[in-house]
């Protein structure tokens, strides 16, 4: 048996490159281990103005939970939540948008 397989297209980098001024591009990384370490490089290598890291080896926070546990990655540093529901994890979210475009 033999697998081939394809390497899939960069969209991240795709929009950043086409982007307008004033876009703000976000990232997600979903990771085992140091999520914040790994979203900091996926920042700087693609340009991003804010990528949101996930832990997903936490128990608490996999996938298909209702709560999640992330940081928020950006120049200017990394804020860490605590575990909190996954709606809770959007309204921050959309906070944090919020005032990068009241800039």
């Amino acid at each position: 048996m033999t697998l081939r397989m394809t390497e899939n297209a960069d969209v991240l980098r795709s929009i950043v490159t086409a982007r307008r001024p004033g876009t703000i591009v976000i990232g997600f990384k979903a990771e085992t281990g140091d999520a914040s370490a790994e979203a900091g490089r996926m920042l700087r290598e693609k340009k991003l103005d804010l990528v949101v890291a996930n832990d997903v080896a936490d128990p608490g926070s996999a996938f298909g939970s209702d709560n999640d546990r992330v940081a928020f990655v950006s120049a200017d540093g990394v804020e860490q939540l605590p575990l909190l529901a996954k709606s809770e994890v959007a309204r921050r979210l959309v906070e944090k948008l919020a005032q990068r475009l009241a800039r």
